[in-house]
């Protein structure tokens, strides 16, 4: 039987749950709407390819461990659980989706105070979500945001459940994308300090309080490395495991090296030219309309954050609560910027712009609110004009281009096409001829569980065929011999060693350059294929190698 404050509790509470309800009911209605839709055979593949491996035995110190190891072992474990299928790896990515649209609103409640603001914002997240298969930037970023949020918002009374739920949910982060716990390691490590020294009073201040609440965070980021770590023990992948940890700080310098570099015209390159970075669509002198309106989405978003970080400081000499205020402010501040770098120096692409879309949502919603609520000059509502045209343009392009986890993605795909391990889905006649294509000289020419080679990005082609994969890369773009100079002397060793029967080379400009071309920047590659293979098979873009 209910008592009677819980029933009050639970009034009061439903007015803030109904929005999030509803987002989730019809967020999910959305997305049957195009669940089965497209068979991305790249970034998708990836996944389910990786994750076919680790449930046929293969070790993950064979495999190119791109992301964290929690993000991959979760297919992994429902392949062993129900075999694999290409609907489980659809419901992982857009149950990625639907969390992080639900942090976004909790995210923002918090922020603003105001649930149909919060829940219209979240919204936009759920109609043009982050690209699926790398739905899990936004909700890294999220998944700290929110308990960050917690912890700055009671940054005078936090208690050690506070800092334990952020220490818990960086441990998440940590073994699904490191390089977002890493960068979230820092505010929190800001916010501890802040609740220690801001106490509510003398007896609760200093290096006590502090000890106590980092003790809380670090015993909850320990607690849930554990099983990850006892699984590594088990399996042999510990030195992977630590590996990749140490690898993301020399990987993001790398990064933010090479990307600085190309925005002030100098690039990090091969002698070959190999390596450069995907250009930044252009404004002025843009080839159309549509390359014009991606490069305002590109930059608005810079704009938007330095405002967010001026009008902070401002809010913080005038606030009643400073403190807190700036806390809030911080944690803000590095989820909407957090996943900057990855679109703005790596790839300015939709794709990428979509998955930093959901913590700049987060960004531009309370700067915003804030700027929408405060008596004061025009420039509140230039700032508030720019946020919501940031947002509006953003949810216009994402629905009406394929790039992001929108229903854009279902245009033209009306033909059914089915494959080995589940693949049922719909696409436009041109891919259903070329993966009906594929699959058959596959199949003519090679046994299921074969390795075979699909290069430079399409692993899905042999997950849709029931291979493996010879190369351990998945992903193979011309920085490769930055990052690795010795790659192709290796895969011109394994390939006259193993002669895999079926080759797939896809010559697409991967990087947007021609040297980014698998023909051109790995054209010893291309001869050895020229002297095995007994008989080549061309197809528009790409050519298959039966040796």
């Amino acid at each position: 039987m209910t008592s009677l404050g819980e029933g009050a509790s639970l009034q009061r509470l439903l007015p803030t749950l109904a929005p999030a309800l509803a987002l989730s009911i019809l967020s999910a209605l959305y997305y049957a709407l195009y669940f089965k839709a497209g068979f991305n055979y790249a970034d998708e593949g990836n996944y389910a390819q990786f994750a076919f491996e680790l449930s046929r035995g293969t070790s993950l110190n064979d495999l190119p461990v791109s992301y964290g190891l929690l993000w991959f072992k979760a297919g992994e474990v429902l392949f062993r659980i129900f075999e694999p299928n290409f609907d489980l790896v659809r419901l992982i990515f857009f149950a990625c989706i639907l969390a992080t649209t639900l942090l976004v609103y909790a995210a923002l409640l918090m922020t603003t105070g105001k649930r149909m603001f919060a829940a219209l914002l979240a919204g936009i997240c759920a109609l043009a979500p982050a690209f699926p298969a790398t739905a899990f930037y936004g909700f890294c970023i999220l998944i700290n945001c929110v308990p960050q949020l917690i912890l700055a918002q009671r940054i005078e009374t936090a208690r050690l459940r506070d800092a334990a739920l952020a220490g818990a949910a960086l441990a998440v982060s940590f073994q699904i994308r490191p390089d977002f716990g890493y960068i979230f390691a820092a505010p929190l490590a800001v916010l501890l300090l802040l609740a220690a020294w801001r106490g509510e009073s003398e007896r609760e201040r200093g290096l006590i309080r502090f000890a106590r609440l980092t003790s809380a965070a670090l015993g909850a980021f320990v607690l849930l490395h554990i099983p990850g770590l006892i699984v590594a023990i088990n399996d042999g992948y510990v030195g992977t495991l630590i590996g990749q940890y140490l690898s993301y700080p020399v990987m993001l310098a790398d990064y933010g090296v090479r990307g600085v570099k190309a925005l002030f015209g100098s690039t990090l390159v091969h002698d070959s030219g190999a390596g450069i970075l995907l250009q930044r669509p252009r404004f002025f002198g843009a080839a159309d309309s549509g390359e014009r309106l991606l490069a305002l989405l590109v930059y608005l978003p810079l704009t938007l954050i330095f405002a967010f970080a001026v009008s902070a400081v401002f809010r913080f000499r005038r606030a009643e609560t400073p403190y807190a205020e700036a806390a809030v402010s911080l944690v803000v501040l590095v989820s909407g910027a957090a996943a900057l770098p990855h679109y703005f120096f790596y790839r300015p692409d939709l794709s990428h712009i979509a998955n930093f879309m959901p913590g700049f949502t987060v960004l531009a919603g309370t700067l915003a609110w804030r700027a929408a609520v405060r008596p004061g000059n025009g420039a509140r509502w230039i700032i508030t004009g720019t946020a919501a045209f940031t947002l509006a343009l953003y949810l216009w392009i994402g629905l009406t281009t394929p790039g992001t986890g929108s229903i854009a993605g279902m245009m033209d795909r009306t033909e059914r096409f089915d494959a080995a391990n589940s693949v049922n889905v719909r696409l436009n006649p041109g891919e259903k001829a070329l993966l009906e294509d594929l699959r058959a000289i596959i199949d003519a020419n090679s046994a299921p569980g074969d390795a075979i080679v699909c290069v430079p990005y399409c692993p899905g082609i042999a997950f849709m065929t029931g291979r493996r994969l010879l190369f351990r890369e998945q992903y193979v773009d011309d920085g490769v011999l930055l990052s690795d100079p010795a790659w192709l002397e290796r895969a011109i060793a394994l390939t006259r060693e193993q002669r895999p029967p079926v080759v797939i080379v896809m010559d697409w400009a991967i990087n947007g350059t021609d040297i980014s071309r698998f023909s051109r920047w790995a054209s010893p590659y291309m001869q050895l294929l020229e002297s095995l293979a007994r008989q080549k098979i061309d197809r528009p873009g790409l050519s298959i190698y039966l040796l």
